[in-house]
């Protein structure tokens, strides 16, 4: 087994993150934030790194595929209701109590065992002041929402799959823009860069 593999195996020492069974040999390391594969390309490439990889059986890691832990919480929660509704062969084992329900809400094997991955904002390096800030809404358009500064206004339009944040200046001068792909922490990753953006005007007239 080689160094890394060795690192992501430990964290779990030998489990499942996720149902926890004893991973054997061809035990997968998942990304617990999923970085998103289409045609063979991560959409969120920044995710892919150590601290992000948790050790699976190959069936979690399958079943979870590109979705996140609530979703793939809900997806397994769900099955039971499948089967009652669509398998013949599930629900004639019950009617001879062959199966017991118990009713009971999903916990991972991490949670059990208060094993934690870092928040994907401290993966993605977003400060925690971009975290809590609190958008608004323009009343009058959809998917348009803005933040006040002290010397610009951030606004952050979606156009088309991605998000267009702009900064603009009282005096309607634009000061900087970025494109950011729809789909994950969209508002904090355009605050962060709007902050950043404060900061070098505070610094700059700190000096003059």
């Amino acid at each position: 087994m080689s160094k890394l593999r060795q690192t992501i195996f430990d964290k779990s020492g030998g489990y499942c993150w996720y149902c926890g069974c004893m991973l054997g040999k061809g035990w997968h390391a998942d990304h617990f934030y999923p970085v998103v594969r289409v045609g063979g390309k991560m959409l969120y490439p920044e995710l892919d790194s150590l601290d992000n990889k948790v050790p699976s059986c190959p069936q979690c890691n399958m079943m979870k595929s590109s979705m996140n832990i609530e979703s793939f919480r809900s997806t397994v929660h769900q099955f039971v209701e499948s089967l009652n509704l669509y398998t013949t062969q599930y629900k004639f084992a019950k009617k001879y109590n062959l199966v017991k329900e118990t009713g009971i809400n999903v916990r991972f094997w991490f949670e059990e065992n208060e094993k934690h991955v870092k928040p994907e904002h401290d993966l993605l390096k977003i400060s925690e002041r971009a975290i809590i800030m609190e958008w608004k809404k323009d009343k009058e358009e959809r998917d348009y929402y803005y933040l006040n500064f002290d010397d610009f206004i951030c606004t952050l339009r979606r156009v088309g799959n991605n998000w267009i944040a702009i900064a603009m200046g009282f005096s309607w001068e634009e000061l900087g823009r970025i494109e950011i792909q729809f789909g994950r922490l969209e508002k904090e990753k355009a605050a962060d860069w709007a902050i950043k953006i404060q900061e070098g005007i505070n610094s700059t007239n700190q000096i003059s």
